[in-house]
């Protein structure tokens, strides 16, 4: 899974509990930090998958991942 816009990272979250691996990105280290810390508070414990968050703007992810590693793209319009 991929979430180019991260917020608070409940797309991985989300990820964690189907057992599938997921990145996301978002611009505020805040969000980052955030998030890593709600991965790690987490009760179960899935071995096989990683769930990543990196700070840095959504355009960059081909410095990242190469081609055709991504199943699945989840967002939402940003609101008005």
């Amino acid at each position: 899974m991929l979430d180019p816009f991260l917020g608070i990272g409940t797309t991985l979250i989300a990820a964690r509990d189907l057992g599938r691996n997921a990145v996301g990105f978002d611009l505020n280290q805040e969000y980052i930090d955030f998030i890593k810390k709600r991965l790690t508070q987490l009760a179960i414990d899935y071995e096989n998958t990683k769930q990543v968050a990196i700070c840095d703007d959504a355009i960059n992810i081909p410095k990242y991942l190469t081609e055709e590693t991504i199943s699945l793209c989840v967002t939402s319009p940003p609101l008005c």
